[in-house]
């Protein structure tokens, strides 16, 4: 419990790992935010970041780390079966759920949703400028 509690502290969240098939290695780190997120694996530069991290700059340091755009996301309820976790035995298997209630997300967890939606935005902007300089909008 304390290496949970002391990972919070350090990184803001828990830190797992892809175990692969033996469920003894450590391919990949991800990280786990509070629940109800997704799970997200750390990028090759967020890896170097923390491994040159130089403890007397703490200003410096890339904690907590952030979901990059298009990062691995990976919900928890499937992270076992994936062979990522910290500790085979860290939490129960999930219950399974019915149909229609999944999880909450968060719009970070969806980039291409944010990528849809920036372009709704910019359509918009177009078509107001359109509206304001009184060009005729054309038909789409």
């Amino acid at each position: 419990m304390v290496g949970y509690w002391a990972e919070m502290q350090v990184f803001g969240r828990v830190v797992l790992f892809d175990r692969g098939a033996s469920e003894l290695e450590a391919l990949d780190a991800y990280i786990h935010p509070p629940a109800p997120f997704l799970i997200f694996k750390l990028s090759d530069a967020q890896l170097e970041s923390f491994s040159n991290a130089i403890p007397a700059d703490e200003s410096s340091l890339p904690f907590p780390f952030a979901t990059e755009k298009y990062a691995q996301r990976i919900n928890p309820d499937e992270s076992m079966s994936l062979h990522i976790f910290r500790n085979r035995y860290e939490r129960k298997p999930p219950v399974r759920r019915r149909p229609g209630c999944g999880r909450r997300i968060r719009l970070e967890d969806e980039p291409y949703i944010m990528d849809f939606l920036d372009k709704l935005r910019d359509r918009e902007k177009e078509e107001r400028k359109e509206v304001e300089d009184g060009r005729p909008r054309e038909l789409r």
